[in-house]
């Protein structure tokens, strides 16, 4: 969302479990005229993106003046990550 850009992701496991109108927040690879998650999938919710959004609002401030820089930021990912993890999200993630 942040870089403006629709990608066809290839996730199996991702299409199995998640609801439709799923938001989440993932790392992808893109092999080839796809897209595939790496990482950790993070589902999120409003509460989520709050807390997320605080930390993107100092970090825009800071150093980038465009969104899609600020998805380049590995902060941006680790203010993801953190969020998840301090409100409880991961528990719900089951890996394979």
């Amino acid at each position: 969302m942040l870089r403006q850009v629709e990608v066809w992701l290839v996730d199996e496991s991702l299409e199995a479990t998640a609801l439709d109108g799923t938001a989440f927040a993932a790392r992808l690879c893109n092999p080839e005229s796809f897209a595939m998650t790496s990482g950790v999938v993070v589902p999120l919710d409003g509460d989520l993106l709050d807390e997320i959004s605080a930390d993107s609002l100092n970090l825009l401030a800071s150093n980038h003046t465009q969104p899609t820089r600020l998805a380049d930021d590995p902060r941006f990912v680790t203010a993801i990550y953190r969020a998840a993890i301090d409100q409880g999200v991961m528990a719900d993630v089951v890996f394979e």
